[in-house]
């Protein structure tokens, strides 16, 4: 049965990916074993394993987190609001955390654009223009959850697109992009009632996108013992380096398959997407983000909960706050 949406979902997402995104930034990059022992340490016992990368204090989210708050911020906003997005990451993107390098520049070349061009399309077209060939990465697919609150599939795509754009030009950044809008918007509706299949009809309008969903659903079904072997190869990595690459196929696949397999459970979702080491401050993110779509605030562990934070300028209640004006 189809589920109305309701400000809870955007709440709990907001808060869960803030969860996921903290605990799994302080290993990043990190192998298997090392991201399993951390990951279980904060979800399951006495958080006795802290390392804080990069001298950061304990909860800080990345730019994952910090670009899905300009996206929600971006949802309040009167008029063009991926103008509003775009011009809110070029002002911040010095202060990102973790940025990729593909998104700075990006958003580097495009700012002078925003001022000269009429528009935030022709000034993406006239960057791209001139761009490098990029290989695919996560800048556009972390950020990308909360257009699956948008009012109907047609726009979510559209819209979606854009954003990734903003940032990136692949063809698997923009179209990952766009499978997470709509698995978003398929949990919301179904829960967990083969999310798969309705967000590739949500994502129909882009057939790339469709087909990542594809590959999700065949490793949400490869078993235990096999799953993180064919994740690797699925990232492009080399099985003796055992870890998921920053793909956006990978990242997807395997946040989609922790979520599913781990019963919506937060906890169990989160370790999920942790314990297969890698860029899993995204994919635990993603992972937390849709648990808390599904079983709401109450599953998200109250010890949890006023974790995140950006340097201490803000955290849980300001993100909870824009999460809920991102839906009036």
């Amino acid at each position: 049965m189809t589920k109305r949406l309701r400000p809870e979902m955007v709440d709990a997402a907001a808060i869960g990916q803030a969860i996921g995104d903290a605990i799994g930034f302080q290993v990043e990059r990190q192998r298997p074993d090392a991201c399993a022992r951390h990951s279980a340490s904060w979800l399951y016992g006495d958080r006795s394993s802290e390392p804080m990368r990069d001298g950061h204090a304990t909860g800080q989210v990345s730019d994952d987190t910090q670009a899905t708050l300009a996206t929600l911020k971006a949802f309040a906003a009167d008029g063009d609001q991926e103008l509003a997005l775009a011009l809110e990451l070029c002002a911040t993107r010095n202060d990102m955390v973790g940025g990729g390098r593909t998104s700075l520049s990006m958003l580097s070349a495009l700012t002078p654009l925003l001022e000269a061009e009429r528009g935030l399309r022709d000034a993406i077209r006239k960057r791209d223009e001139a761009a490098p060939f990029q290989a695919a990465s996560n800048g556009a697919v972390m950020r990308a959850w909360p257009y699956g609150f948008c009012a109907d599939p047609g726009e979510l795509v559209e819209r979606a697109t854009l954003s990734a754009r903003i940032t990136h030009r692949n063809p698997d950044s923009v179209s990952g992009a766009v499978a997470t809008a709509a698995f978003t918007m398929a949990i919301a509706e179904v829960a967990l009632e083969d999310p798969i299949r309705r967000a590739m009809e949500i994502a129909s309008g882009d057939s790339n996108a469709v087909e990542m969903l594809r590959v999700a659903a065949a490793l949400t079904d490869t078993p235990n013992e096999h799953a993180h072997r064919a994740a690797w190869i699925l990232g492009g990595s080399d099985p003796e380096w055992v870890n998921v690459s920053p793909s956006p196929r990978a990242t997807l696949a395997w946040a989609i398959r922790s979520v599913i397999c781990g019963g919506a459970d937060f906890r169990a979702s989160v370790h999920g997407a942790i314990a297969v080491g890698g860029d899993v401050d995204t994919v635990a993110g993603l992972a937390g983000a849709w648990a808390g779509i599904v079983r709401g605030m109450r599953a998200i562990p109250a010890e949890l909960a006023p974790i995140p934070n950006d340097r201490g300028r803000w955290g849980a209640p300001e993100l909870r706050a824009a999460a809920l004006a991102a839906l009036s």
